[in-house]
């Protein structure tokens, strides 16, 4: 569930098969309800792509959704024809309008990277690629990402509303005792986590948004 800035209540609702969206006024008014299913995700023209709907997160000042997609590809086989893996290929931010009912043009390419290579098959193979988890939109406009690098390390990765990177940067959580883990965004653009170990349960604050203080101030 999200507020938004003018005290609208968003609920976002996963389903086996759909996502469900009810967005209600400051009154409590149902204004919109929205259903998403996998026949009506964007998928890139003339690709093979096969699509799947990561996170729908509600703009905190617009009747807007931001709905991330990953998209992955089937690898063939080249001497026996049939399918030998699927592999991660991109993920794409949309906006989905609500007063127009229909997606804009423009998409946020997220992006990625590989990870390596792989030793455990017969010679090596590059590890699929590794995708971001979309954690939402800041009031000012930022996109922020988080992806785990290993055990213990993880990055943060934030992009402006054009799509380009504005930081990158890596944050450690001792996974010693770690049992579950839950990362949100505020509206303000500060990172915080959900901590659950064998015998506490923490919640922890990055001070995010000063990056995004900072960013302002460079180019204001």
């Amino acid at each position: 569930m999200y507020i938004t800035a003018n005290d609208e209540l968003v609920v976002i609702c996963r389903t086996a098969k759909t996502w469900q969206i009810y967005w209600y006024t400051a009154s409590r008014d149902l204004a919109y309800e929205v259903e998403i299913d996998t026949g009506h995700i964007p998928v890139p023209k003339n690709k093979d792509y096969i699509p799947s709907l990561e996170k729908i997160v509600p703009d905190y000042h617009k009747k807007l959704l931001y709905v991330m997609v990953s998209y992955s590809q089937r690898v063939i086989d080249k001497f026996t024809g049939m399918v030998e893996r699927v592999k991660n290929v991109e993920s794409r931010v949309f906006k989905l309008d609500l007063l127009k009912g229909k997606y804009n043009a423009n998409s946020i390419l997220v992006p990625n990277e590989e990870q390596g290579e792989s030793g455990l098959f017969e010679g090596k193979k590059k590890i699929d690629i590794s995708l971001y988890e979309f954690l939402g939109v800041s009031d000012s406009g930022y996109f922020f990402f988080t992806k785990m690098k290993d055990s213990t390390t993880y990055y943060l990765l934030i992009l402006n509303g054009a799509g380009e990177t504005v930081k990158k940067t890596k944050f450690q959580i001792d996974d010693t005792d770690l049992v579950y883990i839950n990362f949100a965004l505020s509206r303000k653009g500060i990172l915080c986590a959900l901590i659950i170990e064998t015998s506490q349960a923490r919640v922890v604050w990055w001070r995010s948004d000063k990056i995004i203080e900072n960013r302002s101030n460079e180019t204001g």
